[in-house]
């Protein structure tokens, strides 16, 4: 059980650099947040209009029949909005979340690649590059294919993250 939980921790601290690099100086996700020149009359706009929260703008109100509604929005501009009421700079708590959950995910990772009969790397980066794969394409794809977002940061970050973590777990499970 100690060599799991190491195995965790450690991989943890792993993801968690590589997100920091691919959200930070790689700008892996750059398109995700990029700067827009008139983000303050954007940002006037919206303040006041809505409570915290995530919106698809337009949607039909309320009753409004549905074929109706799709006729007059098809072809217009719509907005996907993550809309907070105060920005808030604290990175503790997201980081904190990050690094459980991951610790959580790479848990469960071990004790499956425990019960499998892994011989090599390419082993080992076969079975966590299919379940980090089966992760994004049933999530972040998914929802891309109905919200028309980009994943290729995403997708980038699967790959590296299957190769990290492959190279950690199979070393640190590989050792007798």
């Amino acid at each position: 059980m100690t060599k799991s939980i190491i195995g965790a921790l450690v991989g943890a601290v792993i993801l968690f650099f590589w997100g920091f690099a691919s959200f930070g100086p790689l700008g892996v996700h750059k398109a995700e947040m990029d700067y827009v020149a008139n983000q303050q009359e954007i940002m006037d706009c919206l303040e006041g209009k809505l409570p915290a929260g995530s919106y698809m703008i337009p949607q039909a109100a309320p009753g409004q029949d549905m074929a109706a509604f799709n006729q007059s929005a098809d072809g217009k501009p719509w907005a996907w909005i993550h809309y907070r009421t105060s920005f808030n700079t604290s990175m503790t708590v997201p980081m904190v979340r990050n690094i459980v959950a991951s610790f959580v995910a790479i848990l469960l990772l071990i004790w499956l690649l425990q019960r499998m009969s892994l011989t090599s790397f390419m082993e080992t980066f076969i079975a966590i590059l299919s379940v980090s794969t089966f992760s994004y394409l049933l999530g972040t794809y998914s929802e891309s294919a109905w919200f028309e977002t980009s994943t290729i940061g995403d997708l980038l970050d699967t790959l590296v993250q299957s190769v990290l973590l492959a190279g950690w777990l199979n070393w640190w499970l590989g050792r007798k």
